[in-house]
């Protein structure tokens, strides 16, 4: 099998997902997995931003010779004779053009893991800026909406993102393309945009997750306190609710917050930041681990119809408690209620319930987060061997 993805394995939740597949790959014999990887994914930018320009330039460098590979590797000509099964991931970085050359020359079905709602969405996270929900306009093929609210590929301009699409369902429906879902949401979604197709549910698995054993099953009085009431966990991108979060630290304004992202990224917000707002910019392994640990609760506040987010899972295993934005086609709305907090999309109503919470302390209880978390650990550890079983079923 080979696996194709136009991201590269790396930092960010697609490159942590490709560097757990290669090491699962490992396992098994020697060229039986294989992978095709482009130049996406790396921090340059961020680098750039931190004033290190040293990481800044090999970044540069980094993404110039993954171009020339993932060029070179897609228009080699034994690519396209080859019977072994093909699974790419994050389609739409790999351009329409070669795309459709690929896949309509290939006899056999080529498999697509899904990974966000690229599938019927251009942004790919499917939520426009300003509204309290997922926006699911499109589904089905609707896609004059995304001329309508002005929509742009993301993270990268592909001025054949709808084409691509269009040709997408037009693949699947032929039964040129086979779909692997991460959850039942992700499913229920992709069976309402295609016509009369079956989508597996893979589940996911990323490089960074614990192995059970090293999960912290704390009991519920074992308390470590940390400077800010409420932590919140995501990018600094709308979609995940960073936006909708700033807005809701002003209606709290006796909690302490802190964003883990750069100062500068304000700006989305349209106005001042809240004074309860502290921004420090770091990652899951430059302290923002530690601040999750330590924080009264935990705001993981995704605003589109996420599948298995690594930020909100690492936030359950490691936090005290957790908040949710109560949007019911993400991975979220298929937590237990007693699990997570469940926050109205409304912000005054949010606040309301996030003060309340956590001035009482709320925590779930330690034998349901136990129960869960050993069960999603079931579900979803050996990522490679399902997806590698479900590709050689046809």
């Amino acid at each position: 099998m080979i696996i194709i993805s136009g991201l590269m394995t790396g930092p960010q939740g697609v490159g942590r997902l490709l560097s757990q597949l290669q090491k699962e790959a490992k396992n098994y014999s020697n060229g039986q997995i294989s992978f095709i990887f482009g130049p996406a994914g790396t921090a340059g930018g961020k680098a750039l931003r931190k004033g290190e320009f040293l990481k800044f330039l090999a970044a540069i460098w980094k993404i110039l010779c993954g171009k020339i590979r993932l060029w070179s590797a897609l228009h080699n000509r034994r690519l396209y004779k080859t019977d072994e099964q093909i699974l790419l991931i994050h389609f739409q970085t790999l351009g329409y053009k070669w795309c459709k050359r690929f896949i309509e020359r290939r006899s056999k079905p080529t498999w697509i893991y899904l990974v966000d709602c690229g599938f019927f969405c251009i942004r790919s996270y499917n939520y426009i800026p300003g509204e309290r929900t997922a926006c699911l306009r499109c589904l089905g093929g609707k896609w004059r909406f995304s001329k309508e609210y002005n929509c742009r590929p993301i993270p990268f301009t592909n001025f054949q993102a709808s084409k691509l699409l269009g040709a997408l369902k037009g693949w699947v429906e032929e039964g040129k393309i086979k779909l692997l879902a991460q959850n039942q949401n992700q499913a229920e979604l992709a069976r309402k945009h295609f016509e009369n197709i079956d989508v597996k549910i893979a589940g996911l698995w990323t490089i960074d997750w614990p192995e059970l054993e090293e999960v912290p099953f704390v009991k519920k009085n074992a308390v470590v306190e940390g400077r800010y009431d409420v932590v919140f966990h995501g990018s600094s991108i709308p979609a995940k609710g960073f936006v909708w979060a700033m807005e809701l630290a002003g209606y709290c304004p006796t909690l302490k917050f802190l964003f883990p992202c750069f100062k500068s990224d304000s700006h989305l917000f349209g106005k001042s930041s809240p004074s309860n707002i502290d921004f420090n910019y770091m990652t899951w392994e430059t302290g923002l681990a530690k601040e999750v640990k330590k924080a009264k609760l935990v705001l993981v506040p995704s605003l589109w119809s996420a599948p298995i987010e690594g930020a909100l899972l690492k936030s359950i295993i490691f936090g005290r408690s957790v908040a949710v934005v109560d949007e019911p086609t993400a991975f979220a709305s298929r937590l237990p209620d007693e699990l997570v907090l469940r926050l109205p999309s409304d912000v005054g109503q949010a606040a309301d319930k996030l003060i309340e919470s956590v001035e009482s302390g709320w925590r779930p209880e330690a034998e349901l987060r136990r129960e869960w978390i050993s069960e999603f650990y079931k579900q979803n550890k050996g990522l490679l061997n399902r997806l590698h079983s479900f590709c050689m079923e046809n």
